[in-house]
């Protein structure tokens, strides 16, 4: 079985196991607890737009999609001389992406006990992969070990820095 180290850090390691087409990411400083596991396959079950996760081998390590055809993340895309490749379709494409997975984590919230929430702690533009398919762009979480059950709401400021940053540049790009 032929595997491939994409991403090998201090928090973690992704390989691509070739043979099955997934990635094998393990986790080197935090476990995988069955509730963010069962609570992220909801997720998934709720919304496309992330990236699906499959088995979980250990307390550290999960399987996940390898996802094809990702040209760039979307920090990198919305420099100042990239950003002219979006057209008025990839933007609401990205605010699809963006809302829908947000609306989707709030109904899965709505399913956990007090004043729990299943959040996204590093809701950044450099953690949306930006896939191109036969249809033009398309947008998809990744990091899913970044989402977490959080006591209160969090990561709105993350959630709300993103939309803004995307909406500056759709005025840029087509106005």
């Amino acid at each position: 079985m032929k595997k491939n180290i994409i991403w090998d850090t201090e928090v973690s390691r992704i390989v691509h196991d070739t043979k099955n087409n997934i990635l094998i990411k393990t986790l080197k400083r935090k476990g995988i607890s069955d509730a963010w596991f069962d609570a992220y396959k909801r997720l998934q079950d709720k919304t496309p737009h992330v990236v699906k996760i499959i088995d979980k081998i250990d307390e550290n390590t999960y399987t996940m999609e390898y996802v094809d055809n990702i040209v760039i993340d979307l920090y990198k895309l919305l420099e100042p001389h990239m950003v002219k490749t979006l057209n008025k379709t990839d933007y609401i494409r990205l605010f699809k992406c963006i809302n829908n997975t947000w609306i989707s984590a709030m109904e899965l919230s709505n399913e956990l006990v007090d004043n729990r929430f299943f959040v996204h702690q590093d809701a950044h533009l450099k953690n949306i992969a930006v896939i191109k398919n036969k249809n033009g762009l398309n947008f998809k979480f990744l990091d899913a070990d970044s989402w977490y059950i959080a006591n209160g709401y969090h990561g709105v400021e993350a959630f709300y820095t993103s939309q803004l940053k995307i909406v500056l540049s759709m005025q840029r790009v087509l106005t």
